[in-house]
């Protein structure tokens, strides 16, 4: 992106700077994966793989195309799941090959979109599903049926939010029997194969479809490599207590049942389920995805897909990107976190003091989490002789008081003098682009002891700042 110059002068006030600490960690480097529902085409049929790649997406999740769902392929339950013929393959096929040409890899959901041509779809026979599914995976991966040799890794997600009546329209020990017997099927197929689901729409609510499905998992040997659920916040608010929750009750069930291996994904989440473009391209939105992403990185999420990646505009246009594939704030908010993990992979552990009080200071200094009100994201690149150091931050306001912040990196390689420092901020701007240049290029020195200070930077609350170092 273009950059212009402007010059920043600490106000003569401020209320409540924030003082954000960095200091090298050694806790693993980040491994979450990044993802979007319906892409990479807008509803137009306009293309944002370009966007997607820059916000560093690699999966798109086939819920809601519908030409992949399993009654879809397989139209006809009286015919025999054996014979290729009897599928419909060339629709999905062509939107799987658009995936795939376009560089990302597919999260398969094996199951029903929201509009379903059939009351039968939402709860087929264990054994034909359970065919469909193994036919699907051999049609997309090992070219049966005149299908596809894909060898990357796909995650075969069993069903979506069985827990409401648009997916599921019969009783939970049905659906655990479905979900076991397809694991089931899959993995005596190809034990190597990424198996999990199934999506549920509210772990805590739900528990038939949350902690009464896993323990019946561990019970019955269910061959699962993660559980995944969903999430969408109101009106952009706190999504430290939309997320946390859920992710932390999940995962103390898996562990107490002896599925500790088994992750955690979210595989449909949003700022607001009901939000509108006015609200994604609000700083409320920005920070929202911010401060979500920087949660699910804290509670060990190892995919998080965002949905949907595209929708038009006006009420119930919800995309990180309007149809067109123009940004919104929440898109770029989206793009901060997504090229902190991938290109600084190493975490900075983060401390900060300031801002907003009311006895939530524990919470806000955990590496890498938000409480709903303030987040810290931080990673570096890999160093070496013949390697410059790249350091991303990105600070996200949800609520609070903060007004502008202070960054501090400490421990810097030996004889580092020099930084070029670039920071962005999603503000009310009106701005084409939500990313305003907050500073630009400059270069800083650092201190003979390796500590760089950066001076007083905007962060607007609700807003985001990303700032991004390259040493000399």
């Amino acid at each position: 992106m273009t950059i212009c110059s402007i010059q920043l002068s600490e106000p003569v006030s401020v209320r409540y700077p924030l003082n954000v600490s960095l200091r090298p960690s050694s806790s693993p480097a980040y491994s979450m994966l990044l993802g979007v529902d319906r892409g990479p085409d807008c509803q137009s049929g306009s293309s944002i793989s370009p966007q997607l790649h820059e916000i560093r997406a690699t999966h798109i999740r086939t819920h809601d195309a519908g030409v992949l769902d399993w009654c879809f392929l397989f139209p006809n339950v009286n015919s025999d799941p054996e014979d290729y013929r009897n599928y419909n393959w060339g629709p999905g096929d062509s939107y799987f090959s658009e995936i795939m040409e376009s560089g990302f890899i597919p999260y398969f959901r094996l199951g029903t979109s929201w509009s379903v041509p059939s009351p039968a779809c939402l709860h087929p026979n264990v054994t034909l599903f359970s065919r469909v599914a193994v036919n699907t995976v051999k049609h997309y991966t090992e070219g049966w049926g005149q299908g596809f040799f894909f060898s990357q890794t796909i995650y075969w997600e069993l069903w979506n939010e069985p827990d409401g009546p648009r997916f599921w329209n019969s009783s939970w020990n049905a659906f655990a029997e479905l979900f076991d017997g397809a694991a089931r099927a899959l993995k005596a197929h190809n034990s190597s194969l990424q198996v999990g689901g199934p999506g549920v729409a509210n772990a805590l609510h739900s528990a038939n479809y949350s902690f009464s499905l896993i323990d019946f998992i561990a019970e019955q040997g269910t061959p699962v490599d993660f559980f995944s659920f969903h999430g969408y916040g109101t009106d952009a608010k706190y999504p430290y207590e939309v997320y946390t929750p859920q992710a932390v009750a999940l995962r103390a069930r898996l562990d107490s049942v002896g599925l500790s291996r088994v992750r955690l994904h979210v595989t449909e989440w949003a700022p607001a389920i009901l939000g509108n473009q006015s609200l994604l391209d609000s700083p409320a939105a920005a920070a929202y995805v911010a401060t979500a992403l920087s949660t699910h990185v804290a509670l060990g999420v190892g995919v998080s897909i965002y949905y949907p990646a595209c929708e038009g505009v006006g009420a119930g246009a919800w995309g990180l990107f309007e149809d067109g594939g123009l940004w919104r704030k929440a898109g770029r908010a989206y793009q901060a976190i997504g090229e902190t993990l991938r290109d600084t992979p190493l975490p900075y552990g983060v401390s900060f003091t300031g801002g907003s009080g009311g006895g939530k200071g524990e919470r806000r200094k955990a590496q890498g989490a938000g409480d709903g009100e303030v987040s810290v994201l931080a990673g570096r690149s890999g160093s070496g002789p013949s390697e410059k150091l790249l350091v991303n931050a990105v600070i996200s306001a949800v609520s609070g008081d903060s007004s502008g912040a202070l960054l501090r990196v400490e421990d810097l390689p030996s004889g580092t003098t020099l930084a070029n420092v670039s920071a962005w901020c999603i503000t009310e701007s009106g701005a084409a682009d939500p990313f305003t240049p907050c500073l630009s290029n400059s270069s800083i020195g650092v201190a003979s002891d390796g500590v760089l200070t950066l001076p007083w930077m905007p962060l607007e609350v609700p807003g985001v700042l990303w700032v991004q170092i390259r040493l000399s």
